[in-house]
């Protein structure tokens, strides 16, 4: 009876760790095909904005590096807050500050709803939440997995790590040059992978 005892728990324990075993196995998996994507996903916004081979971009190592954008997209999305005010004078007498007026505020608002139409109809409240959370710190890129261009910590030329939309159907990646900040979203199928899909200009101007 003992043995019968036995035998079954190391049935038992051998069972759970094939489950554990498939279970790092499809996490590996994943994790492999989300590094993969990651260069796929580089090398088309190098292509797209590239202007010269060789050209040299910063890559960000930290997928959150460039938080503060999306950040404020959230603020105004989901807190109706503006993307920015313009102080335009302040009143000694009543010791306040004056902004822009309610109708410049307004042609603003409405800039920036064109804007952000695309982005508000294919990323949800979740996505853009886990675009903003902390996340961990990525390894470096492989320089020999970048095409026609060269990585440099220091430049004005560079490119965030993607923001994926839940299902991976979706993608975000923030390019910054010598000020001038553009957001592309990259689409995903079967036929065509990871694929140019859009972009907005001037980012929240």
């Amino acid at each position: 009876m003992k043995t019968l005892t036995t035998h079954k728990m190391q049935k038992e324990q051998k069972h759970v760790i094939s489950i554990l075993i498939i279970f790092l196995l499809i996490i590996f998996n994943c994790n492999s095909q989300d590094v993969n994507d990651d260069y796929v996903i580089l090398n088309k916004i190098i292509e797209l904005t590239s202007v010269s081979k060789g050209d040299s971009y910063n890559l960000r190592k930290r997928i959150n590096a460039d938080q503060s954008d999306l950040l404020k997209y959230y603020d105004y999305r989901f807190l109706n807050k503006p993307f920015y005010t313009i102080l335009k004078d302040y009143n000694e007498e009543k010791d306040s500050i004056i902004y822009d007026s309610e109708k410049i505020q307004e042609k603003r608002k409405n800039r920036w709803d064109l804007k952000c139409k695309l982005v508000d109809s294919l990323f949800t409240k979740y996505d853009i939440e886990n675009f903003i959370k902390p996340h961990e710190m990525l390894s470096f890129w492989e320089k020999d997995r970048v095409n026609n261009a060269s990585l440099v910590k220091n430049t004005g030329n560079y490119i965030s790590r993607p923001y994926y939309r839940e299902d991976y159907k979706y993608a975000i990646v923030l390019h910054y040059y010598n000020g001038k900040k553009t957001l592309y979203i990259l689409k995903n199928n079967e036929k065509l992978g990871w694929h140019y899909f859009s972009k907005i200009d001037n980012l929240w101007f």
